[in-house]
């Protein structure tokens, strides 16, 4: 089965080759088409098909250039979240190694900041240490 979008393309498809073809139908259903041994009727059709054409090319150009700005403005949104988030990341590196340098501080001449915290944590008992990191 194909998709809903896959129908979606060949329904407008279909519409966009019948809306190209419909002007020419209808002239040659109304005038007839053939070649012309006046030079003033080829000039007659082509004034007809020109003037009906030129609008509706109009159109279908107007419609690409909408989903062109439309296309273009997500692509916009996407990078600007893509650097937003490698800023973002970039920022939270240089604050984990500031951390870890601060960790990496001797608090006595034998042990570290990081040494200090974790003697810390393992006197303290599990229910001990919900309180102590619970909201006050």
């Amino acid at each position: 089965m194909k998709s809903s979008s896959s129908k979606k393309r060949i329904i407008i498809n279909l519409i966009f080759i019948l809306i190209l073809l419909l002007p020419i139908l209808l002239y040659s259903f109304k005038f007839g088409f053939g070649i012309w041994g006046n030079h003033s009727e080829w000039a007659e059709m082509g004034n007809a098909i020109g003037g009906i054409y030129s609008p509706i090319l109009a159109f279908f150009t107007l419609l690409v250039l909408a989903y062109q700005t439309s296309f273009q403005a997500k692509a916009d949104e996407y990078n600007y979240d893509i650097t937003y988030i490698q800023d973002n990341k970039r920022e939270f590196d240089s604050y984990i190694d500031k951390l870890e340098l601060a960790l990496e501080k001797p608090v006595d001449g034998h042990h570290t900041v990081r040494d200090f915290l974790h003697k810390q944590v393992e006197q303290l008992g599990p229910d001990e240490l919900k309180s102590e990191l619970s909201l006050k």
